[in-house]
C-alpha cells in the first residue's frame, strides 16, 4: 500500500478544555503520514494560543486563525489548506481511536471507495453510552457527478 497524505481538519471554537485530548488522539495515530489543520474560528477562551502551542511542538500541525464565521466556514478554510488525498473532519471536543486513519486509508486504497464513515460512542465520566453503528459505512460512486451530488 502506498502512504498517501491524510489531512485531518479540526475546527476550533472555545474548546480549550477539550482540545488537548482531541489533538493528542490525532498526533498519536498509527498512520504517521498526515497533516493536522487546526482552524481557530475566533475562539475567545485562548484556543488560538493553544493551537499555536501545538504547531510549535509538531511540524505536522498547521494553524489557521480567522474571525468567527461558524463551523462550516472553518471546515472550508481547512479544506482550502489541505493537501491530503484523504480528508478527515474531527470536532475539537472529540477524540478518535489511534488506528482510525490507518484503517480507513487501508480500505479506501484497497477497495477504491470514495467516502467512509463509522460509528461513535458518547462517553460521560466512567460510563459509556453507545450511539450509532459500529460498522463502517463505505460508498463508491460510478461517476464524479454522482459523488459530488452525494457529498452536496
Amino acid at each position: 500500500m502506498s502512504n498517501p497524505l491524510a489531512s485531518v481538519i479540526i475546527p476550533v471554537y472555545n474548546a480549550g478544555a477539550y482540545l488537548e485530548e482531541c489533538v493528542d488522539s490525532i498526533r498519536g495515530q498509527t498512520y504517521s503520514h498526515l497533516e493536522i489543520i487546526l482552524v481557530d474560528d475566533g475562539s475567545t477562551d485562548g484556543g488560538g494560543r493553544i493551537c499555536d502551542g501545538f504547531s510549535e511542538e509538531d511540524p505536522r500541525i498547521q494553524v489557521i486563525h480567522q474571525e468567527n464565521k461558524g463551523v462550516s466556514a472553518a471546515r472550508n478554510a481547512g479544506l482550502d489548506a489541505a493537501k491530503g488525498k484523504y480528508i478527515y473532519f474531527v470536532d475539537s471536543d472529540d477524540w478518535v481511536a489511534e488506528t482510525m486513519v490507518e484503517e480507513s486509508v487501508l480500505v479506501m486504497e484497497q477497495k477504491g471507495y470514495d467516502t467512509c464513515s463509522w460509528g461513535y460512542m458518547v462517553c460521560e465520566g466512567e460510563n459509556s453510552l453507545y450511539c450509532g453503528r459500529w460498522e463502517t459505512n463505505l460508498f463508491q460512486f460510478p461517476t464524479e457527478e454522482k459523488k459530488r451530488n452525494f457529498l452536496c
